[in-house]
């Protein structure tokens, strides 16, 4: 058995130790203890690591939504930077263009989102 395939018998051993009822979860815990001890394995290395999902690619549909939208929040940021008031002021609430920039920035955020493959 190689050192990658005990790792992988130890974290079901583990799982069965943990989880098993009764003689099995003796049984496995003291498989566990043998097999750990035989070829070397620390816990540590038996710690699940959280995987990162890649990135994904942007699909064309995808990509022409966030380059589109991404150019529509500049032209609006532009707008903004041209009023004599500030982001957030209480004279921005009622105004169209502070309006379109949020809803611009929530859409490139969802389209963020569905790029790492996260929920919304």
């Amino acid at each position: 058995m190689t050192r990658e395939q005990a790792t992988k018998k130890l974290k079901a051993l583990k799982a069965l130790a943990e989880k098993g009822v009764g003689g099995e979860k003796e049984g496995a815990r003291q498989l566990y203890e043998k097999l750990k001890s035989k070829y070397g394995i620390s816990e540590e290395e038996l710690q699940e690591k959280p995987q990162e999902q890649p990135e994904k690619p942007f699909d064309g549909d995808a990509l022409f939504q966030a380059a589109t939208t991404a150019t529509m929040l500049k032209a609006e940021q532009e707008e903004c930077d041209a009023c004599p008031g500030h982001y957030g002021q209480e004279e921005c609430m009622g105004c169209g263009t502070y309006e379109n920039i949020q809803k611009l920035c929530l859409q490139l955020e969802t389209l963020s989102r569905k790029r790492r493959g996260k929920r919304q």
